[in-house]
């Protein structure tokens, strides 16, 4: 939440900026300001990326436009923005033996993205989190159900298969932060 803030203080700023610049019109002679079209551009692609982040579809944003059909500078600086915002989860017991958790971990992790292979998570903030047992595991998968958060979950042949960590993928506005905040780092 504190970085989407921070975002919008950048646009205010942009803003403020980009009027400062245009005030300056008529003492140019050919009407050119330096700077200003830049000024404009860096509005845009951090306007898109703040809507985007809220929720907003691209054709909310610029009716008829795709992120896809725009140049590829802005789509690479909008999802450099977004990437700052989007965390990837993973969920496992600690009660598993030696090094099992982190495997654990890395198989529920593998089996989103097959799961998911278009959900937008480019290898950003992995967030490894660690949980006492199978039933407090469970009791998380069904608070991410409630929310209607996609999520995998990965099931342990050589333990009878039982369910030993899930990766859920939260954009900003899942706050799948606050509801993991009190648990601890693996």
């Amino acid at each position: 939440m504190k970085k989407r803030q921070e975002l919008k203080l950048k646009l205010k700023s942009l803003a403020v900026e980009i009027r400062k610049l245009k005030s300056t019109r008529k003492q140019c002679k050919s009407g050119y300001v330096p700077g200003l079209e830049a000024a404009r551009e860096r509005f845009r692609i951090n306007h898109i990326a703040y809507c985007l982040l809220r929720g907003r579809t691209m054709d909310q944003i610029e009716r008829g436009r795709s992120l896809e059909s725009m140049n590829n500078f802005y789509t690479r600086r909008i999802e450099e923005i977004m990437d700052e915002y989007k965390k990837m989860y993973v969920l496992v017991r600690k009660d598993l033996p030696g090094t099992q958790p982190a495997v654990q971990a890395g198989h529920a992790l593998a089996e989103y993205l097959i799961e998911y292979p278009k959900c937008g998570w480019t290898n950003g903030t992995l967030i490894y989190l660690g949980v006492e047992n199978e039933e407090e595991l469970l009791d998380r998968v069904q608070q991410i159900i409630d929310r209607g958060i996609k999520f995998s979950i990965f099931e342990e042949p050589d333990l009878n298969m039982q369910v030993t960590a899930f990766a859920a993928f939260d954009c900003p506005d899942k706050k799948l932060e606050k509801l993991f905040k009190n648990l601890n780092l693996l």
